[in-house]
């Protein structure tokens, strides 16, 4: 039975001898890059306080674009008791708009991510919303970005 564990290795051991050169040296890097990849957190961008009242507030997201992109995401779990938030962009006329993956023929939107925060929080404390940008993965990983939109709701006095 011992001798069945050096049968293995040695297999292990051909497989990889099998693979040469740039395969080999690919390979392993893809490896470290799946193991070491995570999502990579920006600079959080700070909206203006909110009280126990109706709450608007639309702002660009610093550093966003939706080119290259697959697509972004708010993590609805982010999102404060009360409120909305969505995405936006602005279209040929200067209007933001919703993005809309249902009309044909699907025009990718451009420019800026604009994210619209509305509603009427129930409970006052800090929150941060989280869109998630979604990028092309390949092989080797993934680095999908995440953009932290802090909002604190305060009790009015």
């Amino acid at each position: 039975m011992r001798y069945f564990r050096h049968y293995r290795l040695a297999g292990i051991i051909a497989i990889c001898l099998s693979t040469t050169g740039c395969s080999m040296f690919y390979g392993f890097t893809c490896m470290v890059g799946i193991a070491t990849s995570s999502d990579k957190t920006q600079p959080a961008l700070q909206l203006p306080a909110a009280s126990l009242a109706p709450y608007h507030e639309t702002v660009s997201i610093a550093g966003s674009d939706w080119q290259h992109a697959l697509h972004y995401t708010i993590l609805p779990e982010t999102v404060p008791p009360g409120m909305e938030a969505r995405l936006l962009y602005q279209d040929e006329s200067g209007h933001l708009t919703p993005p809309s993956y249902r009309s044909k023929p699907v025009r990718e939107p451009q420019g800026k991510v604009w994210i619209e925060v509305s509603g009427t929080p129930q409970k006052a404390g800090k929150y941060s919303i989280r869109v998630k940008r979604v990028n092309y993965s390949g092989m080797c990983g993934s680095n999908d970005q995440i953009y932290p939109i802090v909002l604190k709701v305060v009790r009015p006095e």
